[in-house]
């Protein structure tokens, strides 16, 4: 076989397998377009770019030497820009282009036109484009897959004091001012929210970073069992732990962020580091997964279970079956308050723009204390320009639309391109270390933050999270360096006979 025809043929270098795929996809484009009216078709342009580029996207990154790996910052971030773009996208098709009473505020008091839609569509579609171009032509292949070290004892030690440590710190907060941290949907959220507001702003700032760090230290618990998967109690303890979380969102029906991120974070960790799934059980996977992310949307809110599915099945009744893809999801929510924005700035309603707004990215990493001006909370300034109070996050199509448009939906795309990319060849490089997998998996769950929120919001987790973490381990950890400990009971598990070197952690 000639190796410049393949290249000729096969610039991508994309296997026949996944050729097949893509050119099934593009054809069965090609028959929607044929079939569907000129209305729809404005709508399904847009929604199949975006779907082809993730596609190819995905073909590209799993034909590389390396075997499928679902651990990628790159991959993971791919797959939250189709959840926020995508699947509203792809709903709003499948709903007959009608929206409901149960959906986003901003649709029900001011339903798009097609072309309205459809030109917000192409903006999601331009900066995936510029994300899965950039990242792709800075990232890395991975030689070989390294296995996972166990990381040394006096560092599990120094974890479990850091942990409790910060739990009591927050549990005194919890028992001398009455705050808690985990209120969400809680019915006396307001009262929770106002005594939280009454602390300092230092207290805020601390606790709350405090409280994220805490989350972030339930990563590196699943990291550690999951490098003595080989011991049999381990992995019977991360069992029962998963179940436990499990059982205590099933009786709140609270906020699901940490309960989805923690069962994200173990299959990335068992499918790259214990054993790696197939494509067609990962899909299964990720179908379910959507299931019952949209699942718990409809279902909490109400008194139980039972009253939830009668108001469900009752509104199905009366809208037809069309009704369920107009639902108000988070991924339609995120889509809804760009929608908005989009319809204020298009419509002249926006009459000032405060610079703090365009510098949000920037200003997040200062703190208010020192900065001679007030920063202006994004939200905030939503509720003040808009006479719909849905719900609203700045995301980066936003932050294109109150800037340069179409010139910065690019630009972000491509710099957030380039910054996974060097994000995810820094962890190739060192795959077998303990704190370089627990930051790029604490980033990797986190990355969609960056469709959610703001384009770079993931530097804050980096500058206030992260990097106090590691700290602080670090300095605890420190302490036991030079004491060497043996697991009673058994010889050689868990030992650290000598000063264990800490850099190739």
């Amino acid at each position: 076989m000639n190796p410049l025809h393949d290249i000729c043929l096969n610039p991508l270098q994309v296997n026949r397998k996944s050729l097949g795929v893509m050119t099934s996809a593009f054809l069965a484009v090609l028959v929607l377009l044929l079939i569907t009216s000129p209305q729809q078709c404005r709508i399904l342009l847009p929604g199949a770019s975006l779907g082809l580029t993730a596609l190819l996207f995905f073909c590209i990154v799993w034909n590389r030497p390396e075997s499928i790996s679902i651990l990628d910052i790159g991959v993971l971030y791919m797959a939250a820009l189709c959840c926020y773009s995508l699947i509203p996208i792809v709903f709003y098709l499948l709903s007959g282009m009608k929206f409901t009473s149960y959906s986003a505020l901003q649709f029900q008091f001011y339903p798009p036109s097609p072309e309205m839609f459809s030109s917000l569509a192409w903006r999601y579609a331009v900066f995936t484009m510029a994300f899965a171009g950039v990242h792709l032509l800075s990232r890395n292949g991975v030689s070989e897959k390294k296995p996972l070290r166990e990381p040394v004892f006096p560092t599990i030690i120094a974890l479990f004091i850091c942990i409790f440590l910060l739990y009591v710190a927050l549990l005194a907060v919890e028992v001398f001012y009455g705050v808690e941290f985990d209120i969400s949907y809680r019915r006396d959220l307001l009262e929770q929210q106002q005594r939280f507001m009454e602390l300092p702003l230092l207290a805020q700032q601390i606790l709350q970073n405090i409280d994220g760090i805490l989350f972030g230290m339930r990563f590196a618990i699943l990291i550690v069992l999951v490098a003595f998967w080989r011991i049999r109690w381990c992995r019977l303890l991360l069992l029962l732990w998963l179940l436990w979380l499990g059982c205590v969102y099933a009786f709140a029906m609270g906020a699901r962020t940490k309960l989805v991120l923690t069962y994200l974070a173990v299959v990335l960790l068992y499918h790259r580091y214990v054993r790696s799934f197939s494509v067609s059980l990962l899909a299964t996977g990720a179908i379910l997964l959507l299931t019952g992310f949209f699942a718990m949307s409809v279902l909490r809110g109400h008194e139980d279970l039972r009253v939830s599915l009668g108001i469900f099945s009752q509104w199905l009744s009366e809208s037809g079956w069309r009704a369920a893809f107009s639902f108000g999801t988070e991924f339609q929510n995120g889509f809804a308050g760009a929608y908005d924005l989009f319809r204020l700035k298009q419509a002249g309603m926006i009459e000032h723009i405060p610079w703090q707004i365009q510098a949000a990215d920037l200003l997040l990493l200062i703190p208010s204390q020192l900065l001679p001006f007030g920063k202006v909370d994004p939200q905030q300034w939503y509720c003040e320009i808009t006479d719909v109070y849905g719900y609203f996050m700045l995301n980066p199509v936003g932050q294109a639309i109150l800037g340069l448009d179409w010139l910065e939906l690019v630009l972000r795309g491509a710099a957030l391109g380039w910054i996974l990319a060097q994000l995810h060849n820094w962890y190739s490089r060192n795959s077998n270390r303990f704190f370089v997998v627990w930051a790029y998996l604490w980033l990797a769950v986190f990355s969609y933050y960056s469709i959610r929120s703001t384009t770079f919001g993931f530097l804050y987790i980096i500058l206030y999270r992260i990097v106090p973490c590691f700290s602080l381990v670090g300095i605890v950890a420190h302490v036991f360096l030079h004491r060497p400990i043996t697991l009673a009971g058994r010889p050689g598990l868990l030992c650290c006979s000598s000063v264990p070197d800490v850099e190739n952690q």
